[in-house]
This record gives structure tokens, sequence and C-alpha cells, in this order.
């Protein structure tokens, strides 16, 4: 039923789709648009930064450029990361502050899943009543074969600038 339900909002002329690129943090459904994904890799070595904020896991080297790399896990509180077989970094870019290029940030995640086709309408905007940092993660909210999936904003991952507030 759920295959014919997806072929169905599939095969409906008309219907704006949207594309993400599908990935599980602890046991959570999480995406990001694809035009966001600028990679995605196995597992690497990071090199530790000094006094980064919790989520900065530090930098790793993708041919010639130096890129910084967070764990979800930690950014949305949901304990340490234990680096697995399947686990990737995804690398997302966003606009820079000032309009002047772009920011890429590689991102832990425990499985990558897939890339996923929803239809426009199943997607569902930020409940209001998450307040706080992390509501300023979430893009919106897909319903999928009845589970709901995350979208992600990789512009809020990294503070502006490299700056972070001071607690």
């Amino acid at each position: 039923m759920r295959r014919r339900n997806r072929e169905k909002a599939q095969a409906q002329p008309g219907l704006e789709m949207i594309q993400l690129v599908g990935f599980r943090v602890r046991d959570e459904d999480f995406a990001f648009p694809i035009q966001d994904v600028r990679e995605v890799d196995k597992m690497q070595a990071v090199t530790q930064v000094p006094h980064a904020p919790e989520a900065v896991v530090g930098m790793v080297d993708v041919r010639g450029e130096v890129i910084p790399v967070v764990s979800l896990r930690a950014l949305f509180g949901m304990g340490a990361d234990s680096p697995g077989p399947k686990s990737r970094i995804i690398f997302v870019e966003s606009p820079s502050a000032g309009g002047g290029g772009k920011r890429t940030v590689g991102c832990i995640v425990d499985a990558l899943s897939r890339v996923i086709r929803v239809p426009k309408p199943s997607l569902s905007e930020v409940p209001a009543e998450l307040i706080g940092v992390h509501r300023s993660f979430l893009e919106a909210v897909a319903r999928m074969d009845g589970r709901l999936i995350m979208i992600l904003r990789a512009a809020s991952l990294l503070p502006a600038n490299g700056k972070e507030e001071s607690s």
C-alpha cells in the first residue's frame, strides 16, 4: 500500500516534487534538500580543533579544501557519536554571510538512506511551539509512509562567520 501511495503521488500530473538526501541520526529520519548537498563520503579521520564548540568535531581536507565537520548527534543533543561502518559525512553548502560565495560544512550521520522524492504538499511548517535553537535547524517536516522526516537548513549548522555566541 505504501508503494502504491508513493507511485500515486509521483504519477499525478502537475504535482510538484522535491528531492531530498535522506539519512538517520540515532533512530530519527532527517534530510537535506538535494541542491544543498555537495557530496557524501565515507567516515574519515577528522583533525580536532582546540576549544571548538562541542558539536564541531574538527576539520577534514577534501581535495585541498579544509572543511569544518559537525556532529549532528551533538548539535541536536542526541548523545556522543559512535561512528560505525554505515556512518557517513554529508558535505552541504549554504550561501556565505555577505553573499560572497558558499560555505561548506561536513555533517556526521549514522547512516545514509536514499534520495527521496516527496510531493511538495506533504511538507509542513515546523511547529511554532518548538522554540529555541533546535527549531532554527529545521526547514520543514515531510510526511512520508507514515513517518516524519525532518528537513534541515544547511545555513544554520555553523554560526555565521565562524563566530559563536558566548555562554
